[in-house]
């Protein structure tokens, strides 16, 4: 096992609920640095907010041992994607959310098609097919495959369509305009 080292030098150190941004907890470094050494590579906490369980990393970078896990996203990051097309996913994803949040014609959609968006994303993932490129037919087979586990209205199959219609639409003008 490798030893871990954290000193943080700033006058306090805020740990936030990744979900709700709650402050877990607060330490102060009045009298010098806050020094934590640890064996283990990670600890969690869990939000008596909103009951989430929070995972946060040591890294042995340069930049001062920060928490690794600042950027954790649980939308994202709690996702079951394996290997480099997981990766892939997570950064496809990473780009739709944005899009969506930053976009104040389309932040509305958030709540509706984020989690349709990932669902398909891990049923390609499970397949092991890319999901760089829209395929019609991809997307035929996942709404059949939706179909068999749960009862699919024509309503809620053009629901699930538009979503992930939009999701590539977006990554794509994304993609163009960078």
């Amino acid at each position: 096992m490798k030893d871990h080292h954290l000193e943080w030098t700033k006058p306090t150190l805020n740990i936030r609920c990744w979900a709700c941004g709650e402050i877990l907890v607060s330490l102060s470094a009045d009298q010098g640095p806050i020094v934590f050494n640890s064996s283990v590579d990670h600890f969690e906490i869990t939000c008596p907010m909103c009951n989430e369980t929070c995972e946060y990393a040591f890294s042995d970078d340069e930049e001062d041992c920060l928490f690794e896990a600042h950027d954790w996203d649980p939308d994202i990051d709690g996702i079951e994607f394996k290997g480099e097309a997981g990766d892939e996913m997570r950064e496809l994803l990473r780009g739709y959310k944005s899009i969506l949040l930053s976009d104040s014609r389309c932040s509305e959609f958030y709540g509706k098609e984020f989690g349709l968006v990932t669902d398909y994303l891990e049923y390609l993932a499970k397949q092991g097919l890319e999901a760089k490129d829209r395929s019609k037919q991809t997307i035929d087979h996942y709404i059949e495959d939706f179909r068999a586990e749960e009862d699919l209205s024509l309503h809620r199959e053009k629901i699930i369509r538009r979503a992930i219609n939009r999701f590539y639409r977006l990554i794509e003008e994304g993609k163009q305009s960078k």
